[in-house]
């Protein structure tokens, strides 16, 4: 069995990896000629990562303290600690992290879904973890097919500028 510990560490490395195979690209991404993200990252152990203030259960941000939160960014974290260097987030959303690598704002973006369209114009790394799709619904709200979902009574949100959109 592998501990809380091990397992804690086995994401950090992973997430290292991931991050650094996804920044050491080249991409469309506005960025110095001579200086990858990568070397720009290492050289000032500084990662710039984007964050969705409202994007819970992975991104959070307390508006009273101005405190991070969340999945990613505990991942970010742990990244920035793998490279013994400061973890800077930047405020951004689903729809604008795209331009935000592109405009040099941010090095990394975790969770932004792979479209063909993204592709285009940033760099992917591979997985970091996989995550299903679910639906979160009042605790009276029963659902056992598809298509009550696609009943044209019922009201469904998506993260606005996500892939779900």
């Amino acid at each position: 069995m592998i501990s809380r510990r091990e397992l804690a560490g086995m994401i950090g490395m992973g997430t290292a990896a991931a991050a650094v195979a996804a920044a050491s690209g080249t991409s469309a991404r506005a960025q110095s000629a001579e200086q990858s993200t990568f070397d720009r990252v290492m050289s000032t152990k500084k990662i710039r990562v984007g964050g969705v203030a409202t994007g819970t259960p992975w991104w959070w941000k307390d508006q009273a303290s101005g405190q991070w939160g969340g999945q990613f960014w505990d991942m970010a974290s742990a990244l920035a600690a793998d490279i013994d260097g400061d973890l800077e987030v930047v405020e951004t959303t689903w729809g604008n992290a795209v331009l935000d690598l592109q405009a040099n704002k941010i090095d990394l973006m975790f969770g932004l879904n792979p479209t063909p369209k993204r592709a285009l114009a940033i760099d992917f790394s591979g997985p970091v973890y996989d995550s299903a799709l679910v639906v979160i619904a009042r605790p009276d709200f029963e659902v056992t097919t598809w298509a009550a979902l696609n009943d044209p009574d019922v009201k469904i949100a998506v993260d606005v500028g996500s892939a779900h959109d």
